[in-house]
């Protein structure tokens, strides 16, 4: 399946196909319904949008691109490869599922998602970066190089972490799990918690800000919480 326009937007709905190649030099691109390809490729041009919504998109190989235009991802997205791109747009997928998945803000703009991926790269030169990492299984790199990181990780994680920033904000719950170092290279505040690794290889979730911040929250199931606080639901009197 292949569509392409000069001046209008392109909808989709409900596609099944080996390729779908979808390209707007002026317009925006939509996708609804279920979406499902071996390789997938949709573009636009000047202030196009990507809006991928509906019940999900499925295939192998899934790439965005825009230049001034935002990529919204509301589907569920289980391509194995997915690659979103833009010059100047923003990004926000909040339903990632994904063995490899890289988000690219080539010059400005703003990242929001929520992944639970094998692999994760993500790289922006300039903007703020909102990200809630539930799981990788590899090695994986948040890189900005100016702006704002905000990062959400579980309390009890499967990867382990190590932040680089002028300026860092850890989570009370993350701190005693890791240590905070001043790096000789770059005056850097460096926390990590790479060293209390058990039982051979976890996979590291490595952030860099060169110029701005890291913020890192926890997210804690209500189990948890109940369980730090102090409470026992056999225990418990109303």
């Amino acid at each position: 399946v292949g569509l392409n326009t000069e001046l209008g937007s392109i909808t989709v709905k409900d596609v099944t196909a080996d390729e779908i190649l979808l390209t707007s030099r002026s317009g925006d691109i939509d996708m609804d319904g279920i979406i499902d390809g071996d390789t997938i490729n949709a573009e636009t041009d000047g202030d196009g949008d990507v809006v991928i919504t509906g019940k999900g998109i499925f295939g192998d190989n899934l790439t965005v691109s825009t230049q001034y235009g935002d990529i919204f991802v509301d589907a569920e997205c289980r391509n194995d490869s997915v690659n979103l791109t833009t010059d100047e747009g923003s990004i926000q997928a909040h339903k990632m599922f994904n063995k490899s998945c890289s988000f690219n803000i080539l010059e400005k703009g703003d990242v929001s998602a929520k992944v639970n991926v094998g692999q994760l790269d993500v790289a922006v030169r300039r903007g703020t970066v909102d990200l809630f990492v539930e799981s990788i299984t590899t090695d994986s790199t948040i890189l900005l190089t100016s702006g704002k990181v905000n990062l959400t990780i579980p309390l009890k994680s499967s990867f382990k972490v190590w932040l680089s920033a002028p300026m860092t904000n850890i989570a009370p719950q993350l701190q005693n799990s890791g240590e905070l170092i001043l790096s000789r290279d770059n005056g850097n505040e460096e926390f990590s918690t790479e060293n209390t690794a058990k039982n051979g290889q976890v996979p590291i979730l490595r952030v860099r800000v060169d110029q701005g911040s890291i913020q890192v929250n926890v997210a804690e199931k209500d189990e948890d919480r109940a369980v730090r606080l102090g409470f026992d639901s056999a225990t418990e009197t109303s």
